[in-house]
């Protein structure tokens, strides 16, 4: 700590503790002997007051007290809470899909193995907005004759269709059956320099409003426009001036009637916490949803966008199928780096972070020699 301030290396350390276990008290907790719950602080446990919490996909942890062989689960809007969840050994609960905007309230009692209970503490968090279902387009494949649709939906699972054609009047439908929250569907088989409509469905309920694209033009192309932007994101304390700068930002690259746009990284402030998912995630693609829905946005990894403590990294959910797949000599790459043609020039993104530099440097050397074999 130094001027009030928590450095970057102690946060680091602080973490790291909490992931193992310990340090429970320096985060509010009053744990006790005997069969009292210690609850535990981790990337699937909210701390006490937690603000902008996921409403689906949020599970409760704790520690079991000394001597307890089960666990009574309370949880409920009402503080305390009076709705028992049940009995069980197990030591995480997972709420059903929660109401946005709204403070939940959790209590753990334990039980010895002699009929004894001890009433456990009062925890509470607070879901964060509404998540809107916004449409990303990103290229996968060849950008003339293919493009890739993408969206997320937090709160449901459900199959993934996207209509398409050179009308509102779609005519084409690609469906992909499995049920999931992150939709990636590729449209192939495109005529280049085309614009066409689509719309998303889903299983879950949804149905999108019709939007178009335009795919890209011949190789032989030397005339284009691309618009480059990085760093978009709020602070730890801040949404604003930033967000209003961002969604500015994005409002003026519709106008200059540029082909696509490439996004330098750091998009979110932390993006592998469950505030991440919760409210820094659901900012973004809001933010950004009237230019990623008609223009393709290529992103570049930044440290902000895994970092946040936590050890699951969203950013793999929302990209790793967007990207293209050229990376396969690059385990654990997930979309971080990748290359793609469009007109007579070769886009190559690199990422310094969680990437092996040995392996990406062979992986460039062998892609820019395969560019520069292509005819165009």
């Amino acid at each position: 700590m130094k001027n009030g301030q928590i450095s970057k290396k102690a946060k680091t350390v602080l973490i790291w503790v909490m992931l193992t276990g310990g340090l429970i008290a320096g985060f509010g907790s009053t744990a006790t002997a005997n069969t009292k719950a210690s609850i535990g602080v981790s990337q699937y446990c909210p701390p006490n007051g937690a603000a902008s919490m996921p409403i689906n996909g949020l599970i409760l942890t704790w520690m079991a007290g000394v001597g307890a062989v089960s666990h009574d689960v309370y949880f409920d809007t009402a503080n305390p809470p009076t709705s028992f969840q049940g009995n069980q050994t197990a030591t995480t609960f997972t709420p059903p899909v929660l109401t946005p905007n709204t403070a939940y309230y959790w209590r753990i009692d334990e039980k010895d193995g002699s009929g004894g209970t001890m009433t456990g503490d009062v925890w509470s968090f607070t879901t964060g907005d509404p998540v809107g279902i916004y449409p990303y387009l990103t290229w996968r494949s060849d950008p003339r004759t293919s493009i890739m649709v993408n969206w997320w939906n937090p709160a449901a699972t459900g199959d993934s269709s996207v209509d398409y054609g050179l009308t509102n009047g779609y005519g084409l439908t690609v469906n992909v059956p499995a049920l999931v929250n992150f939709h990636h569907v590729e449209l192939t088989g495109l005529a280049m320099g085309t614009a066409y409509h689509y719309r998303i469905r889903s299983s879950d309920g949804t149905t999108g409003s019709d939007n178009t694209f335009t795919t890209a033009p011949d190789p032989n192309t030397t005339s284009f426009s691309f618009v480059y932007y990085g760093d978009p994101r709020g602070t730890m304390n801040a949404d604003e001036p930033y967000y209003t700068r961002h969604g500015a930002l994005c409002d003026w690259i519709l106008t200059q009637n540029v082909d696509f746009a490439i996004e330098g990284g750091d998009t979110v402030w932390d993006g592998a916490n469950l505030k991440a998912i919760g409210k820094y995630w659901p900012d973004f693609f809001g933010i950004e949803s009237n230019l990623t829905k008609s223009k393709i946005v290529m992103h570049t990894l930044g440290g902000h966008d895994v970092q946040g403590g936590g050890t699951h990294y969203y950013w793999n959910d929302f990209y790793t199928d967007a990207y293209p797949n050229t990376n396969s000599g690059i385990p654990g790459n997930n979309g971080r780096v990748y290359s793609f043609d469009y007109g007579s020039a070769h886009f190559v993104s690199l990422s310094t972070y969680q990437v092996n530099l040995a392996q990406q440097t062979t992986w460039l050397d062998a892609d820019l020699a395969a560019a520069k074999a292509r005819p165009n």
